[in-house]
């Protein structure tokens, strides 16, 4: 027989720490992991989606047909002629002039890319910067300096400074989802794929705004978009390319000063990434409710806190043992869930 020694007494639990072992604080070390996506599965997937919005070009439905257009188009001249067409019969859909513009930055010549085009964007999108930044990029691709200045200033007094990333996304899983083409994990890679694919558009900017550095105009003016979009755009990508236009032109000035300044202003904004940020991502994949709290925040807000929202909220739900959110082909959940 083995003697043990007696247990010292211990004090009695206080309400304070019974309270606080009563409520422990979330465990981001304990997020669910689910099967991902098998590049052979995420293909007949993406077919699928093709299939579906290649079918909705043709619909009725003003909204059907923009969304299939928004995932279906290149700059090629097919797709110019089905915008054209759709902004002959919906002239003032903004995301229709924006998408247009866009892909003028890229085939300026084509019939579509007019005056008409231009005039029709600004009337639509006259207080929104991110209709303005689409009219550079035009402009800068039509060779017309004075029209990219005017626009430049335009965008930085605009009231608002609206989210395309966030109304891209949610407009596809609307639809793909709603109509059970795809999972979300399919639906949400390929919409941020398709996303991504347009995002060459902000280099464009840089380039110019870089080349033409010894003007003190146009200096002043990329300058001033810069710190707008550092300050108001959604997006970190955003910010980063309105700091990296800082950058060239302060960099091309000889003005080291100024270099300095913005790379300290970049070190005091960098946001560590969380540990835990890629298995929460991975996780909104396949919750609907936790995907709609980040994508909630990403439009009514910014991705900064879009991201703190999503890690909070999947750190709550993943202290529950009960919560299973890995879903099978045959028990889909809904957007509403």
């Amino acid at each position: 027989m083995i003697n043990t020694p007696a247990e010292e007494p211990q004090p009695p639990v206080t309400a304070e720490q019974d309270e606080s072992t009563e409520k422990p604080e979330p465990v981001f070390d304990s997020f669910p992991s689910c099967p991902r996506l098998s590049p052979d599965d995420y293909t007949l997937i993406e077919r699928k989606i093709e299939a579906f919005y290649a079918e909705n070009l043709s619909s009725e439905n003003e909204q059907s047909r923009l969304t299939a257009l928004m995932m279906t188009s290149f700059e090629d001249e097919a797709a110019m002629n089905a915008w054209q067409s759709f902004l002959s019969e919906y002239p003032r859909n903004t995301d229709a002039l924006r998408e247009t513009l866009r892909l003028c930055s890229m085939n300026a010549s084509h019939s579509v890319c007019n005056h008409q085009l231009v005039h029709q964007a600004e009337e639509a999108g006259r207080d929104d910067g991110e209709t303005w930044l689409n009219l550079v990029l035009f402009h800068i691709e039509q060779n017309n300096h004075e029209a990219v200045l005017a626009s430049l200033e335009n965008m930085v007094q605009a009231k608002n400074y609206s989210n395309h990333y966030a109304r891209f996304v949610s407009r596809a899983l609307d639809s793909v989802v709603a109509e059970q083409v795809a999972s979300l994990e399919g639906a949400v890679i390929y919409a941020m794929g398709k996303w991504a694919a347009g995002t060459y558009k902000y280099n464009l900017l840089k380039t110019w705004c870089g080349s033409m550095a010894d003007e003190p105009a146009v200096a002043s003016a990329c300058i001033a978009a810069a710190k707008d979009m550092v300050a108001r755009a959604p997006l970190e990508l955003e910010k980063l390319i309105g700091h990296d236009i800082e950058l060239d032109i302060y960099t091309k000035q000889g003005n080291m000063a100024m270099v300095d300044a913005v790379r300290e202003e970049m070190e005091a904004d960098a946001t560590p990434e969380h540990p835990r940020l890629a298995d929460a991502l991975d996780l909104m994949m396949h919750d609907h409710a936790l995907f709609y709290t980040w994508l909630n925040a990403l439009q009514q807000s910014s991705e900064e806190d879009a991201i703190s929202a999503l890690i909070k909220e999947a750190a709550d739900k993943s202290a529950d043992p009960s919560y299973q959110p890995c879903r099978t082909e045959s028990a889909p959940s809904s957007a509403s869930e």
